[in-house]
């Protein structure tokens, strides 16, 4: 049995078409609508010709509101409507192949999406239960080298090979390289569980959490605003702008910082200047002062 690591993996990268070529398998795409907002509309015109090629996985619970979102696990066949999707992304999408992993498997598309299902999800060292963004490219090659060969295999049993965008690569080339590849595949355990050590939940949870938050932040955001916002640049606005409350309130905690953020988004992006809140956070912690702020809108909206 034939396995790559990451510390062999190519760093050349294949194109589209000799990934599809690697191995006489099916071979599917988990895409990241969250990356391309013009998806869902160029999508639809493939409806339904398409409509047996492709699932959305499925958010239920608190994250239910993720549901408009959630990944869309596509077939890609050779001049199909998958092809022509992940052609049409690398080609005039902004984050161009960032938000596509790919996978061979000789599973059908429901056993795939049932496969994926199960990995979208996550234990802390405390038990408590969170989404997993299993299906972002940058987070499988960072939490890949944190978990053993037998880790591994069971995240990957029932696949022949994954397949990320080529890292540090030129994205306009749209390359790719083995995350993990085999000649052979275990099945799938059908009560696997992907529980956090407390080294990859130190590394990985807190980014994970973050995106969360910028990602409930756009959903809300998103319904103030009369033009479609980009995700991306929310979630790096959202993330710069925890880095400036840190600086100018240097007693500040994580979450006050937080929180000072994700209200430029929802008072207005410069309503840290005002008066009356510049004249809070003299007297009170950060938290406090945004509580009471926002608490009475019409008193700091006369007097902006």
């Amino acid at each position: 049995m034939t396995h790559y690591r990451p510390n062999t993996m190519t760093t050349t990268g294949l194109s589209l078409f000799a990934v599809s070529q690697h191995f006489a398998l099916p071979l599917y795409a988990l895409v990241d609508p969250l990356l391309y907002p013009a998806l869902p509309a160029f999508w639809r015109a493939f409806q339904p010709r398409a409509d047996h090629l492709w699932q959305t996985l499925h958010f239920t619970g608190a994250a239910a509101d993720w549901q408009p979102v959630a990944p869309m696990l596509v077939q890609i066949d050779e001049g199909g409507p998958g092809e022509t999707l992940l052609h049409w992304l690398q080609d005039t999408q902004e984050a161009r192949h960032s938000g596509i992993v790919l996978l061979h498997s000789a599973l059908p598309l429901a056993d795939i999406c049932h496969y994926w299902q199960q990995r979208i999800h996550c234990r802390y060292p405390d038990d408590t239960a969170a989404i997993w963004r299993s299906w972002s490219a940058a987070v499988l090659r960072r939490w890949w080298p944190t978990m053993n060969a037998e880790q591994q295999q069971a995240f990957a049993a029932g696949i022949n090979a994954l397949w990320l965008p080529l890292a540090n690569g030129d994205s306009a080339d749209g390359l790719y390289q083995p995350l993990w590849a085999s000649d052979t595949c275990a099945d799938s355990q059908p009560d696997y569980r992907i529980i956090l050590s407390r080294y990859q939940f130190y590394l990985l949870a807190d980014e994970n959490r973050l995106h969360r938050l910028a990602n409930q932040l756009w959903l809300h955001a998103s319904q103030f605003y009369r033009e479609e916002l980009d995700i991306e640049w929310l979630k790096s606005r959202f993330l710069s702008g925890i880095a400036a409350a840190q600086q100018r309130y240097p007693y500040a905690s994580a979450d006050e910082c937080e929180g000072w953020s994700a209200h430029r988004w929802l008072l207005g992006s410069e309503f840290y200047l005002h008066p009356q809140f510049m004249h809070l956070t003299q007297r009170y912690p950060l938290g406090e002062s945004l509580r009471i702020f926002k608490s009475n809108p019409a008193r700091w909206q006369m007097s902006a």
